[in-house]
């Protein structure tokens, strides 16, 4: 083997140890040589896409995305959403948080209450606006908005925005209050009013002094 196939062999093999382990020097290499065709250099840039080195680092920067992605959902946040403020000593039973991708996900809260922060939430919940209002304002039908009660649906809906919630409490019976989204629109009112996509479903037992949240984001 002569001289010059010597120096193509190690010209090549060089080439593919680069494109193997550090395709940076890969492409550098074809980015100088400017009497390669453009076609060729193309190829060239594509393939690094296959590249050993950036399927590894692909694989890694997604296993660690994931992994330090929260896997429970926050306390705080739920009482942002539920306008509530859990005060005195309570036990989280779960929180469970499953996602369906990176974006959307499934959560659940189980909280019991002791005797204290239950009778602190029930006077908040009670002395919240529009507290058992239940009515749905039909937003988008025209049939059922002319019975519709327009002021109360600006109002509600103004206090809604304002507040960044997507719902109140209302009494379902003697034994349950649950967290109400009014019918503002045929669109999720989280869509309506903020241009996201979620749902939120509450209730709270007043037997067994258990909150239940459960937060679908879509």
């Amino acid at each position: 083997m002569n001289s010059h196939k010597i120096k193509k062999f190690f010209k090549i093999l060089l080439l593919l140890i680069s494109w193997a382990i550090f395709p940076p020097l890969f492409l550098l290499s074809f980015f100088l040589n400017k009497n390669l065709e453009k076609s060729k250099r193309r190829w060239a840039y594509f393939s690094v896409i296959f590249s050993p080195f950036t399927l590894i680092l692909t694989a890694l920067i997604v296993y660690l995305s994931l992994a330090y992605l929260p896997q429970s959902f926050s306390i705080d946040t739920m009482e942002e959403s539920l306008n509530i403020k859990l005060i005195g000593d309570y036990h989280v039973e779960k929180n469970d948080l499953i996602r369906n991708g990176r974006q959307d996900y499934h959560a659940k809260i189980l909280i019991k209450l002791t005797d204290e922060s239950f009778v602190n939430l029930v006077n908040q919940i009670e002395k919240s606006p529009f507290y058992n209002l239940k009515q749905d304002f039909y937003g988008n039908d025209e049939e059922n908005w002319k019975k519709s009660d327009t002021l109360t649906y600006w109002k509600v809906r103004k206090y809604l925005e304002k507040r960044k919630l997507t719902g109140y409490r209302v009494k379902q019976d003697n034994s349950t209050l649950n967290f109400y989204e009014p019918l503002l629109s045929d669109i999720p009112n989280s869509s309506l009013l903020f241009d996201e996509a979620y749902k939120i479903e509450a209730w709270l037992s007043m037997k067994d002094k258990l909150l239940t949240f459960v937060y679908v984001k879509y």
